[in-house]
């Protein structure tokens, strides 16, 4: 029994060691292994430096007719003349005839007051030879007034004042039956056809300015504070969807917000928009570019390098940092910023960021080779 205990006892001891053996083993390999490093993330990159920029701020607009009026018929008639450049897109100068109705009937009123205009004098030339009549007979003598005719010759002179005022007016129908543009302009819209019958009131033509046309811009709170003083504005150019560039000018201010966009709009003006073989039209929709002031520490880089929240990554001592910007244009390729943080300094800026891309992680900036 005392042997066999022996046996035991020195079996547990053996076992004891060789555990402390093992851990002790384990504890050296540990102390041997390295630390694995993450592999660095390879992307597309781009050396930037911030400079100074001349911003160009870009808007769209609408082209608006200035003064669009409508010529309406002042009396009424049978048309008996219809120019044959009283046609849409026409340029007419002030007073041209663009139609005539026939006047036959204006002609015979006209005719018709004068009679009666004659007939006034002859009343008034009547009681002014009574008049002096009575006075030749009565003098020295008290008489009334109706006893010196004045209330007849008042009358008279009355009744051939009115008979004046009745031709001035039967005159002016009588001019009225030529139908005149009431300033020089672009004939817009035609309504009327030969010998159709003109009621007063009705609408014959339309007409607007050929001296200018005015452009609607919606202008965004970021744009306005670019522009600055935008009344001093030397440089505003229009370009067409044909291609066609035109100078512009401020006009005035909008002095309202408006409703649907709760944007505030700007009104140019371009001169002589229908001087050219392809004018300026109203309705078409324009690009607007104006000259903004000098920013300094600008970046300029591909579109592609911002992220989905308005920042860039930049590459750092051979890693990854997110960085806050402010935008001060962009476009579809190509955008404008300034770095919040130390905007002066040089960047490496990853042309192309991912989602999976991690604050600090190591990074490999690949450069297209030209």
């Amino acid at each position: 029994m005392h042997v066999k205990a022996s046996v035991w006892r020195i079996l547990i001891i053996l076992f004891f060691l060789s555990v402390i053996t093992w851990l002790l083993s384990e504890e050296d390999n540990l102390k041997n292994e390295e630390p694995e490093v993450a592999p660095a993330f390879k992307v597309s990159a781009i050396k930037v430096q911030p400079d100074t920029v001349k911003i160009h701020v870009t808007a769209t607009g609408i082209a608006m007719t200035r003064w669009l009026a409508d010529v309406t018929a002042s009396v009424s008639g049978r048309l008996s003349q219809l120019s044959e450049q009283a046609e849409p897109g026409s340029l007419v100068e002030e007073g041209f005839v663009l139609a005539k109705l026939r006047d036959t009937s204006y002609v015979a009123e006209v005719k018709a007051e004068q009679a009666r205009l004659k007939r006034a004098e002859l009343n008034l030339a009547q009681y002014l030879h009574e008049q002096y009549v009575a006075t030749s007979v009565n003098k020295g003598k008290k008489t009334s007034a109706f006893g010196r005719f004045e209330p007849h010759v008042a009358a008279a002179k009355a009744e051939v004042a009115s008979m004046q005022a009745s031709i001035n007016a039967a005159k002016q129908r009588l001019i009225d039956t030529s139908i005149k543009t009431p300033f020089s302009g672009i004939i817009i819209n035609k309504y009327v056809t030969p010998l159709q019958w003109i009621n007063t009131g009705d609408r014959l033509f339309s007409i607007a300015s050929d001296q200018f046309i005015d452009i609607n811009v919606s202008l965004s709170k970021k744009q306005w504070q670019q522009l600055g003083n935008i009344k001093q504005q030397a440089n505003i150019q229009v370009l067409t969807p044909e291609g066609e560039l035109w100078q512009a000018s401020v006009r005035f201010l909008d002095p309202k917000m408006n409703e649907t966009t709760r944007q505030r709009s700007i009104v140019l003006q371009v001169k002589n928009p229908y001087s050219r073989k392809i004018p300026l039209l109203s309705g078409q929709q324009v690009d607007i570019t104006f000259d903004s002031t000098i920013e300094e520490n600008i970046v300029r880089a591909p579109a592609s390098v911002l992220t989905q929240d308005g920042k860039v990554w930049s590459i750092i001592a051979g890693k990854f940092s997110l960085e806050n910007i402010q935008v001060i244009d962009e476009s579809n390729d190509q955008v404008l910023f300034r770095y919040l943080s130390q905007p002066t300094k040089a960047r490496v800026l990853v042309e192309y960021p991912l989602g999976t891309m991690l604050e600090g992680q190591h990074a490999i900036a690949m450069f297209d080779e030209l």
